[in-house]
């Protein structure tokens, strides 16, 4: 019982010196309420996801609603259409293995992951990955967020939440450059593939 009274006024004391720090002006109170956002929850729907290279983005999280720290989305994507070598300039990311096998490359660093493997990739270093499987779908998590707003851009509204048809014929040099530059403004560069 005397434990309880004491967790109790330890509780009234850090609750009075912190009004007391927000009343002296020592914590602004503007400050509080622009970087703390409120708790949400997300799922992909046909409104947050677009079908770009034959795979299927859909946005659970942008730097919009995380302030900046993160962006999370749902990714859905079949071999042969994965993600040329490329570099991150202003992010890292971060891979959750949902279904399938894919094999990363990070610089000279190659890891196998299968479902409930994590892997992370860190900016500035060149990577890609190659699936094993037929198809995989991986939660993917860029820090900080932004990066998003690409897939948006060269993105087409997705019809369902699958995987679209695959594309009738390879991109044409025109089309490879317009999304190099969409994906170059926000410091992501694409790298010959090897």
């Amino acid at each position: 019982m005397k434990m309880q009274q004491n967790r109790r006024t330890a509780l009234k004391q850090l609750t009075a010196a912190g009004l007391g720090l927000v009343l002296s002006g020592k914590v602004s109170t503007a400050l509080a309420q622009t970087s703390v956002k409120p708790a949400f929850g997300s799922r992909a729907t046909l409104a947050n996801s677009v079908w770009f290279n034959g795979a299927l983005f859909s946005v659970l999280a942008d730097k919009k609603t995380t302030g900046g720290s993160y962006a999370l989305m749902d990714v859905r994507v079949r071999q042969g259409f994965e993600a040329p070598p490329h570099v991150h300039n202003g992010e890292d990311e971060i891979f959750f293995i949902q279904e399938g096998e894919v094999t990363f490359t990070s610089g000279s660093v190659v890891t196998e992951a299968k479902p409930g493997d994590h892997v992370f990739q860190p900016r500035g270093v060149p990577h890609s990955f190659k699936l094993k499987t037929p198809t995989a779908r991986m939660l993917v998590t860029f820090t900080p967020g932004g990066l998003e707003e690409a897939y948006r851009r060269v993105g087409v509204p997705a019809e369902r939440l699958d995987l679209p048809a695959p594309p009738a014929s390879p991109p044409t040099a025109e089309q490879l450059a317009a999304v190099a530059k969409v994906f170059g403004e926000y410091g992501f560069v694409l790298l010959p593939r090897s």
